[in-house]
């Protein structure tokens, strides 16, 4: 519910919940209420109002909410995305790379996000690289339903071509 500007949650589902009941996990975030009568994403919100719950990155609802959607979606995730050009406009390749680095114990320590683009891919391959596109970028937001599945097979063979592609006439940013 949202009230005031800030959000209510007044029952955290239990399946989420249930996620932070390990010991590990618990001793890493903490613990997960039932409910939550005022909690903000905006730190600058959070700060100027002690009473409010400040929820981002490493707090225990985030991070359980974060654990059950890769639970739940990690078989389609694997499966990958297919992003198309509804005006066939556009000639070329995206794709999104995660790098971790992790400490002694095994935990992440950073994480960084890089899209890869591969523009004129058909003609004059050109590489573009932007780090933390959320960041960097400023998208439009623009709903279509439109779901395309390639086959394992298909991307992996072709994955070989474009990389030729860009070895043979060079990679320009």
């Amino acid at each position: 519910t949202l009230k005031q500007g800030f959000i209510t949650i007044d029952s955290v589902p239990y399946k989420i919940r249930r996620i932070a009941e390990s010991v590990e996990f618990k001793n890493r975030y903490g613990v997960v209420m039932k409910r939550y009568p005022k909690v903000t994403f905006d730190k600058d919100i959070a700060f100027k109002n002690p009473n409010v719950e400040f929820i981002s990155f490493g707090h225990p609802l985030f991070e359980a909410l974060l654990k059950w959607i890769f639970d739940k979606f990690k078989e389609e995730v694997k499966k990958g995305a297919l992003f198309k050009d509804p005006s066939a406009k556009l000639d070329g390749y995206i794709w999104f790379y995660i790098g971790e680095v992790k400490d002694g114990k095994g935990d992440v320590a950073g994480r960084r996000i890089w899209l890869y683009v591969v523009a004129n891919a058909a003609t004059n391959p050109t590489l573009h690289i932007i780090n933390n596109p959320w960041e960097n970028l400023n998208p439009q937001e623009k709903v279509e339903v439109v779901r395309f599945v390639v086959p394992t097979d298909e991307w992996k063979n072709k994955k070989q071509e474009v990389w030729k592609k860009i070895i043979l006439y060079g990679a320009r940013t």
